[in-house]
């Protein structure tokens, strides 16, 4: 009988203060059966919870997965972008927006693992460099915002990317001397020349410049094929060349170089020195 009286007593109190019974933690109802527990959302794949915009310069495209994969560059930094298909093309200048940025990101439609990936929406291009343009204009306002732990860049002009040069019809003597080599013959013989200085004479047939502190140089002699991916040998020079000079290359043969954002060579040539073709 008194234990029936207390908790009488004790209900008739609550009621008066219009206390409210809580749950666990104090500021409200418990949860009811039927409730929706489970954690809110944990943001973006990168766990950054803060996302980028980009511009840059298109250097090169790839269609994959849905996307088109975007090599860009803006103040001689190079970066991969990737967005929802759309037509974008060599030279172009675009946006990426809304971007969240992956690391060691795996297509493997394209067979090819990216470090460091910004997948993004494609906005429209800066107002004072509109799509198609090529080179960005003096004074052009700096990147809108930048990749987490990036300093925006600054936009002085960068150079227009020249059209590549057809491999068709390439014909230029090959260099002379115990260190001399057609472009395939340093493909061939990559093992065995791996950190070993060659010459070796050709076209320049594509060019991107100041990427790193360096330029970076397509070159070509007619020799090797696309199919066996040995008729394009990747050499880095501080000379000054441009699209469709003939010169004499020498330089040190680099296997397996990796420099991060997805950019491998198996075989390519360092440091070298480049000079006209006489």
């Amino acid at each position: 009988m008194r234990s029936k009286l207390k908790c009488l007593v004790l209900v008739a109190a609550l009621g008066a203060c219009g206390c409210k019974t809580t749950g666990p933690t104090g500021g409200g109802p418990g949860p009811r059966p039927g409730d929706d527990q489970r954690p809110p959302s944990a943001g973006p794949p990168s766990g950054r919870g803060t996302k980028a915009t980009v511009s840059g310069q298109v250097l090169e495209t790839l269609d994959a997965d849905g996307r088109t994969y975007l090599r860009i560059v803006w103040s001689g930094r190079e970066r991969w972008v990737a967005v929802p298909t759309a037509k974008v093309k060599v030279g172009d200048v675009v946006s990426v927006h809304d971007g969240v940025e992956l690391q060691t990101f795996t297509s493997k439609t394209l067979n090819r693992t990216f470090e460091r990936i910004l997948l993004g929406q494609l906005g429209p291009a800066p107002a004072s460099a509109p799509a198609g343009t090529g080179a960005l204009p003096p004074g052009h306002p700096p990147v809108p915002a930048s990749l987490p732990g990036e300093a925006a860049g600054k936009a002085p002009p960068h150079p227009p990317v020249a059209p590549p040069v057809k491999m068709a019809d390439l014909k230029v003597p090959r260099a002379t001397g115990p260190e001399g080599r057609t472009v395939a013959g340093v493909f061939a013989d990559s093992a065995r020349l791996k950190d070993k200085s060659v010459v070796v004479n050709g076209v320049v047939v594509k060019l991107n410049t100041g990427i790193m502190n360096r330029n970076w140089v397509h070159l070509g002699d007619g020799t090797g094929s696309a199919d066996q991916k040995d008729h394009d040998l990747v050499v880095t020079t501080t000379d000054t060349v441009k699209v469709g000079d003939k010169v004499k290359v020498s330089g040190t043969v680099r296997k397996d170089k990796d420099f991060g954002f997805g950019y491998k060579y198996a075989t390519m040539v360092e440091d070298a020195k480049v000079e006209p073709l006489k």
